[in-house]
């Protein structure tokens, strides 16, 4: 693998490091505003996810410029851990959507 190659690998690697603890991060909120029945915790739960979306974006474009300049060397398939880590992602800001519309009534 050259030099180049690896440097972006491990580019993606933070990115992909920074976006899991973000999830882990929102999802944690989610949980302790659902636990303490708070409107605004869950509120400012929704309110990351536009970041998360924006971060997932970025991973996936990192992947692509990858594969595309590297393809042959770079025979791994990086969309299943981007899919996995958003299927955890999403429930959190729906958690805090809900409670949010539920605090409201």
């Amino acid at each position: 693998m050259n030099i180049q190659l690896q440097k972006e690998i491990e580019k993606l690697k933070k990115q992909i490091l920074a976006l899991s603890a973000k999830v882990e991060n929102d999802v944690g909120m989610a949980v302790r505003a659902a636990d303490n029945l708070d409107a605004a915790k869950a509120q400012d739960v929704v309110n990351r996810e536009e970041e998360t979306n924006l971060m997932e974006v970025n991973v996936e474009e990192e992947c692509l410029k990858i594969l595309a300049l590297h393809q042959p060397v770079a025979s791994v398939d990086l969309a299943p851990t981007v899919a996995q880590l958003m299927g955890v992602a999403e429930p959190s800001s729906s958690v805090g959507r809900v409670l949010g519309e539920a605090f409201a009534e």
